[in-house]
């Protein structure tokens, strides 16, 4: 037969010796040890552009995939705004600390400021620090916009091919 019952080593007491079991446990993974994967190293490691701190601020343009419907109104004196960071939101619970934005919603709906079209993806927006950042799939290209969130202008794009195929 192949395989077999390991024989257990025993102490004086009879019971199970574990400090022969760990060593033998150490050697075992010792001597594999040389099977080990190789580091992997990055093929393309992002490349850090530093910017001068009395460097300007690049200037929003439209582009191709915005629709741009009206300006938005200007808010109540009393309005509390909020950053939205990151998925969830500042609380990571999906509500807002604003107040003071609107009354109400009116019957008709919100009408929009700015659209822009985009492709697959599993994520919100964020908005931080006056900037709305975006990303998306559009066929083998993945896309990460940097938004005037007033006006959905873009600040600055970047993208780079992608190949797989998304399971959902």
């Amino acid at each position: 037969m192949i395989f077999s019952k390991a024989r257990q080593t025993t102490g004086l007491s009879g019971r199970p010796n574990r400090v022969a079991s760990m060593v033998g446990g150490m050697l075992f993974l010792t001597l594999l040890s040389p099977l080990r994967a190789q580091e992997f190293t990055d093929p393309g490691p992002p490349v850090v552009h530093h910017v001068a701190e009395d460097a300007a601020s690049p200037e929003a343009v439209a582009f191709d995939r915005l629709t741009f419907h009206s300006a938005p109104k200007p808010l109540s004196k009393d309005a509390v705004t909020a950053d939205w960071p990151r998925f969830l939101g500042p609380n990571d619970d999906a509500t807002s600390p604003e107040t003071h934005l609107m009354d109400h919603i009116p019957e008709s709906g919100l009408k929009p400021v700015w659209e822009i079209s985009s492709g697959a993806g599993y994520t919100s927006a964020i908005i931080a620090e006056g900037r709305l950042v975006s990303f998306d799939r559009f066929d083998d290209r993945e896309t990460i916009d940097c938004l005037d969130p007033a006006t959905g202008k873009r600040f600055w794009t970047y993208g780079y091919p992608v190949h797989y195929s998304d399971r959902y």
